[in-house]
């Protein structure tokens, strides 16, 4: 396929930023029918702040500029209460069932150790991070107050993927072990899908979705639904106790998600990944390379998934950095090159496809975004 740039920019952030600036991160984007584009992204003084928020930004202009129209859609009033502290939540937008309807889901973490940051470097571990779920159903302008969701690790999970509704209707998402303050898993690490049956009123995680054993991540998961209904999970898989850095694996399920093949490696050594279907059997992934590599930057493959069989065609970077990669100060050693990640992709109703990513920049952070083809 022919990769061919149309445009590309900013969604939230400078293009020179400076000390002190606001910094954005942790994009998703969506396309309502009207074509407007909806952007959440997480907005606060610096990375993983205690006064960041998720906030919306709207595009009426194909995805080419963008102004922040919510700054405060989510309402956290009722955990907050529950866990006596306030909680700073990462949640991710995608449409419903209808032609307003949005899903919202994440992962917050709760600010019981006061303003000591999401990690404990001491045991690396992290705070209780519990998932919480929200709907709007006029277009993102307000949302159901978020409520906690039940999980195989309790309030230690991660749900940094969108909600996807199937062709059955069923609302799935990817979610994965994290660990508490005192570094221990609560379950058995491996990841999981996320499942509603009945439109978000009740959810259950039986499924596993991918296992490498103990002190191996599956982390970051991203989901793509081709044209006949098969599911592909893509993750960052990294062990914990060695440090050793795997491929991004990919597994397939041919049942709406009840149950998925044995993980395959896609012979890419990324972090943080993402998947966009591109239709027919055909799937873009992308891929943070980022720690253990020559080139910094987002590799995106080409590749069929035709038969159940991961069949790359054709490898690129989409984006590469224009400063120096270097290690990142105060966090856990997994998280230590954390200088861009999330990239993700949607399919436009024009057929082209938009990119976005979060980057970080004299420690600031900001999204940004790319529109191109492939024909």
């Amino acid at each position: 396929m022919k990769f061919q740039l149309i445009d590309q920019g900013i969604i939230f952030g400078s293009s020179a930023p400076q000390q002190g600036d606001r910094s954005g991160y942790m994009p998703c984007l969506c396309q309502l029918n009207d074509r407007t584009i909806l952007a959440s992204n997480v907005i606060g003084s610096c990375f993983d702040a205690p006064d960041a928020k998720t906030c919306i930004l709207t595009s009426e202009d194909g995805g080419k500029t963008y102004a922040l129209t919510n700054d405060s859609p989510f309402d956290f009033s009722d955990a907050e209460e529950a866990f006596s502290a306030p909680i700073v939540a990462n949640m991710k937008i995608s449409r419903g069932d209808g032609d307003n309807h949005l899903l919202a889901i994440g992962y917050g973490f709760v600010q019981n150790h006061g303003e000591a940051g999401p990690a404990n470097v001491e045991t690396n571990g992290l705070l209780d991070c519990p998932v919480f779920f929200s709907e709007s159903f006029d277009g993102g302008k307000t949302f159901l107050p978020c409520r906690t969701l039940p999980t195989h690790w309790g309030f230690h999970a991660e749900a940094s993927a969108p909600v996807y509704v199937l062709q059955n209707g069923d609302y799935v998402t990817p979610i994965a072990a994290m660990q508490d303050w005192n570094g221990q898993f609560t379950a058995p690490m491996c990841g999981r899908l996320l499942r509603s049956s009945d439109k978000g009123r009740t959810w259950n995680d039986d499924t596993v979705t991918m296992d490498f054993g103990a002190d191996t991540t599956v982390w970051e998961q991203r989901l793509a639904v081709t044209d006949s209904g098969t599911i592909a999970d893509i993750a960052w898989v990294e062990n914990l106790k060695t440090g050793r850095l795997h491929n991004n694996h990919i597994s397939i399920s041919t049942d709406n998600g009840r149950t998925f093949c044995p993980a395959i490696d896609t012979g890419i050594r990324g972090q943080a990944s993402g998947i966009c279907s591109l239709g027919g059997e055909k799937v873009l992934t992308l891929h943070s390379m980022r720690k253990h590599v020559d080139r910094f930057g987002v590799l995106a493959c080409v590749a069929d998934l035709s038969g159940g069989t991961w069949k790359p065609e054709q490898t690129f970077y989409l984006w590469e950095p224009r400063f120096a990669v270097t290690k990142t100060n105060g966090n856990l050693g997994v998280f230590d090159m954390l200088r861009f990640g999330q990239p993700s992709a949607i399919r436009l109703s024009d057929g082209t496809i938009l990119y976005t990513q979060w980057l970080m920049e004299n420690e600031v952070c900001r999204t940004i975004w790319i529109r191109f083809s492939l024909s």
